[in-house]
């Protein structure tokens, strides 16, 4: 089993000519939601110490609980965003870093640095709280001043730091504790439906069953069978939102041999039966605003596209964000055009039809250079004319083998959303030809749902 990206990953590090440059300090006050902080050091390697208080931490698309006195490195391109509940705080020291090694010449004259990477991440504290804040609080004084002999204090204390935060022999059993159980929790997620037991885990783990279920619940707030418990239930209410499957069918293919059981269990965490669950998901609802998406929730209706990303809670997150099949992004962070392609040119369509899903029913931008199309409800463009849209993202509605022209077009190929691979060609029947009809409408939804998520 292999750790996934944003967890604990652990390597050797070699220590013959390695070295940190300090670019960057600083103090965090977390007092609300801070979506993708950092961005502008996301190139370096990050130490971000937890110095009060408690909150979440995600690191690229894994969650994990964070409180006073723990570390955690990032590697350069590790996106990074601090949740905390309305009720709480959180100060962290954040240090971004260069790393390199040297190669000395063979006539040890000359000595070339080299960037690097170091070969782990993730929760790296073997060092007690008050100790990493005294640390944090001498650095970040330190470069604070301006002039070259405080900042290169503030450099030697950054390698004495990482020294002593890195993998040694005095961490080897506990940091190996924390990569074995975070193995088994992968395991969980892959095998959710299986039979297993807390000896059979443990076991994988290297530990002692009591030792195992005791390390589980503190590292990851529940314990394993509530854990997989909650993976099941997600699963099986992704499944009632996809078809019309048998309460027994769906209890069956998430692991739950009574259908009995899984009722109950399904009510105890939901508030619910799973027949009242599977009834208000047969209204399909996309909403736009994370406001509107909570006013929803509140009805008890949940959204079938929301965009969850970046200001949800850690709980709303964690706790809906596997019942809503299409995660959709912050609306303000790409923009969307639909086009038909025609013998006569690509049309732009506007706010009726199929265009109407996108831009109505999604709430989806529009380019800033999009033409007006108030009055027409679709407008004849150039594949130059694109070029001056040049939009985040397309929908292209072409009959059948009309894309191809599109795709071996030189210009085509130049549009932005053409190299990033945010190209979605569907076929004009029935997307455009029913489109504007309820239940074309919803035949495009659907679509949609498979396509954005992407």
């Amino acid at each position: 089993m292999q750790s996934k990206q944003g967890s604990e990953k652990r390597g050797t590090v070699s220590w013959q000519g390695l070295w940190m440059k300090l670019r960057h300090s600083e103090q965090i006050m977390v007092k609300q939601d801070v979506p993708h902080a950092g961005q502008g050091c996301k190139d370096k390697h990050r130490l971000i110490v937890a110095l009060d208080g408690s909150g979440s931490i995600e690191i690229d698309a894994s969650c994990y609980p964070v409180k006073e006195g723990e570390a955690w490195l990032l590697l350069p391109g590790q996106s990074c965003s601090f949740y905390i509940e309305s009720s709480r705080k959180l100060t962290c020291h954040a240090l971004a870093f260069d790393v390199y090694r040297e190669a000395e010449s063979e006539d040890g004259e000359a000595i070339t640095l080299h960037r690097t990477t170091l070969p782990f991440a993730g929760r790296v504290t073997c060092l007690s709280q008050p100790t990493l804040r005294m640390r944090c609080g001498s650095i970040g004084e330190a470069w604070e001043q301006t002039d070259a002999r405080s900042r290169f204090r503030a450099q030697t204390q950054l390698q004495e730091l990482m020294y002593e935060l890195l993998p040694d022999s005095q961490c080897a059993a506990s940091e190996d504790s924390l990569e074995t159980l975070e193995q088994t929790r992968l395991y969980l997620d892959g095998h959710y439906q299986e039979s297993w037991t807390i000896e059979k885990l443990a076991a994988m783990a290297g530990l002692s069953p009591s030792y195992y279920m005791h390390l589980f619940k503190k590292t990851y707030g529940k314990s394993a069978m509530d854990y997989v418990t909650q993976l099941r239930i997600n699963k099986a209410k992704q499944l009632m939102g996809q078809g019309n499957e048998r309460i027994r069918e769906i209890a069956r293919q998430v692991g739950f041999s009574d259908e009995y059981y899984f009722s109950r269990k399904f009510k105890q965490q939901q508030g619910v039966a799973p027949t009242v669950h599977m009834k208000s998901r047969r209204h399909r609802v996309a909403t736009y605003h994370t406001a509107i998406t909570g006013q929803l929730l509140a009805l008890q209706t949940i959204s079938s596209a929301a965009p969850l990303d970046p200001k949800w809670s850690a709980y709303y997150r964690q706790k809906y964000a596997g019942d809503i099949p299409v995660h959709l992004r912050d609306p303000f962070d790409a923009t969307f055009s639909i086009f038909l392609a025609h013998k006569k040119g690509p049309y732009l369509l506007g706010s009726e039809g199929a265009g109407s899903v996108l831009y109505d029913d999604l709430g989806l931008p529009k380019p800033a250079t999009s033409p007006d199309t108030k009055e027409k409800t679709m407008v004849l463009l150039t594949l130059e004319g694109i070029t001056t849209i040049n939009p985040d993202r397309i929908v292209l509605l072409h009959p059948e083998g009309g894309e191809q022209s599109y795709k071996d077009s030189a210009v085509w190929q130049g549009l932005k959303a053409y190299k990033n691979d945010h190209i979605y060609y569907l076929p004009a029947n029935p997307y455009y030809n029913q489109a504007y009809m309820p239940l074309g409408k919803e035949l495009l939804l659907d679509t949609l749902e498979q396509t954005l998520n992407k």
